[in-house]
């Protein structure tokens, strides 16, 4: 026994560093905040996914919402551990009640002429003789952009038609980042971020429906504030 407990001891052991050492917290800390980082970034992701394919199931408002059952259906089928889904629910819900949103999803907005000033370019006119409203809804696509091939997935794309015969498209994105009404700044930041994205997709969606590039709006849906926001520079 002291022969086995002699060569015990003999084994140099590193130093645990003491919680009171500096490099050891700060070493602590940032390892701390990476995982939180970590961790918040996977659930703002499956968050958005979420809602994203909620989103999906609506065609247009007058034909009704989804009622709770298909929206946890919906949250069953993806990776939602880590999310409060009744909350969510509740704030889906909310989200369709602002103004703004629910014009986006309803047909009736389009069938009335656009406001003074309206990107959106899938309004009725008087020069359209038989109008009619298609919607696509996580549409994916991939065409060619001179050298370049572009592809990705619409989440809401609104076509105005002239009888059999397209004629203008509104890109609807989804953005479900934590954003306040009364954050100005915050919000043009962010639709200055996301321009370039939206751009690609009125290229890609001129392209499939044959269209100019100057009939096809496309607007930002940010959904925890509910404001629409085009990404046409000058309102084009």
């Amino acid at each position: 026994m002291e022969s086995k407990m002699s060569a015990v001891a003999e084994v140099p052991l590193n130093p645990l560093p003491t919680p009171a050492s500096p490099n050891w917290l700060q070493r602590l800390s940032a390892l701390d905040r990476a995982q939180r980082m970590r961790l918040d970034t996977a659930a703002a992701l499956d968050r958005g996914t979420l809602v994203h394919a909620w989103f999906e199931q609506i065609e247009w408002l007058e034909d009704g919402e989804p009622d709770d059952a298909v929206l946890r259906q919906e949250a069953e089928s993806l990776p939602t551990d880590e999310l409060n889904v009744p909350e969510l629910i509740e704030q889906f819900r909310a989200a369709l009640t602002k103004p703004a949103i629910r014009a986006a999803l309803s047909r009736a907005t389009y069938e009335r002429p656009a406001a003074d000033g309206s990107p959106c370019t899938v309004h009725a006119t008087a020069e359209i003789a038989n109008p009619r409203w298609e919607v696509w809804r996580e549409r994916p696509f991939a065409v060619h952009d001179g050298e370049a091939i572009l592809n990705g997935t619409v989440d809401r794309l609104v076509v105005l038609y002239d009888g059999d015969r397209p004629v203008a498209a509104d890109v609807l994105d989804f953005k479900t980042d934590r954003l306040e009404a009364d954050d100005p700044q915050k919000i043009e930041d962010r639709v200055e971020e996301y321009r370039p994205q939206l751009e690609a997709y009125r290229r890609a969606v001129a392209t499939l429906l044959d269209l100019e590039l100057q009939q096809v709006s496309a607007r930002l849906v940010l959904v925890e504030p509910g404001l629409i926001k085009s990404v046409l520079r000058g309102g084009r």
